[in-house]
């Protein structure tokens, strides 16, 4: 049996989400040689940018919570001139995982991943421990609160509601789990909920370890149906937004369709959603 492909891997490939990471990347100012850790790596994509920018003479820690996803990002990665290894485990865990980095990384880089994170705080406090003073922490996120602008939210309503209604359809259809057709909003049926912070509240948590904020920016961007269809690949993405009783293969093409429709609808060709960066560096500990 074919092994199952990385479900963020398309998204990750979109040409408006690698444009999105190529202009972050090139905003960060990698000298050659620097010894950088991309911090929840995914398929990879990241990390080539950052091999690019840091050259044979460079250094990168490509660390990420899944093995699938490693495994995508050693493929993307073979053949390139910079050292890469490869880490799996939590970002909570990184003074565990990299104790031996502790003060000699030049930049942590964390791709559309912190609002994942289970204890950001953790999470941060350890970037601060493994990078050297002036060392760059830059993370980017479209999961925040506040990502959706006022004049959106018809749209991911509309999306969310098509969405858990044609999944349900499709259960009751099937016979699966759950085909009673009770959707409501009891412990067991809702979707795992993330605290997703506002931009002040990452400041906060950055400045609270010490990290002075270099720059923070709420940038709208355009998305298209291909990169809300995508997004309906990711198993994370899809588990954070339908009930878990669903299937996840069911979940999937509720969501890509719901979308379709909405477009439709609508009369659209892109959505737009608010993009959060933030570019802080090691300066003092509070």
């Amino acid at each position: 049996m074919p092994e199952r492909p990385y479900s963020f891997e398309h998204f990750a490939g979109l040409p408006f989400y690698r444009r999105l990471n190529q202009e972050f990347v090139d905003s960060l100012n990698l000298k050659p040689g620097a010894v950088v850790i991309d911090l929840a790596c995914g398929p990879g994509n990241i990390t080539r940018l950052i091999a690019d920018k840091i050259g044979p003479d460079g250094v990168i820690i490509a660390v990420d919570l899944s093995p699938v996803a490693l495994q995508a990002a050693r493929k993307n990665l073979a053949g390139s001139p910079t050292s890469v290894s490869f880490v799996e485990g939590k970002a909570e865990d990184l003074a565990e995982l990299l104790g031996e980095k502790t003060g000699a990384v030049d930049a942590v880089v964390c791709g559309n991943a912190i609002h994942n994170f289970a204890d950001k705080a953790a999470a941060v406090a350890a970037v601060w421990n493994l990078l050297k003073a002036g060392g760059t922490f830059a993370m980017n996120s479209a999961f925040f609160d506040g990502a959706i602008p006022p004049d959106q939210g018809d749209f991911y309503r509309d999306w969310m509601s098509g969405a858990l209604k044609g999944a349900v359809r499709a259960v009751r259809s099937l016979g699966e789990t759950g085909s009673s057709g009770n959707t409501g909003d009891t412990r067991e049926d809702k979707a795992e909920a993330r605290k997703q912070l506002t931009p002040q509240e990452y400041r906060d948590l950055l400045e609270a370890v010490g990290f002075q904020i270099q720059s923070l920016k709420v940038m709208p961007i355009d998305m298209p149906l291909e990169g809300f269809q995508a997004i309906s690949e990711d198993d994370e993405f899809v588990r954070g937004v339908i009930p878990s009783r669903i299937p996840l293969s069911i979940a999937t093409l509720a969501l890509a369709e719901a979308a379709a429709g909405v477009f439709k609808t609508k009369g659209i060709t892109v959505s737009q959603r608010h993009w959060l960066e933030i570019i802080a560096v090691k300066s003092r500990r509070v």
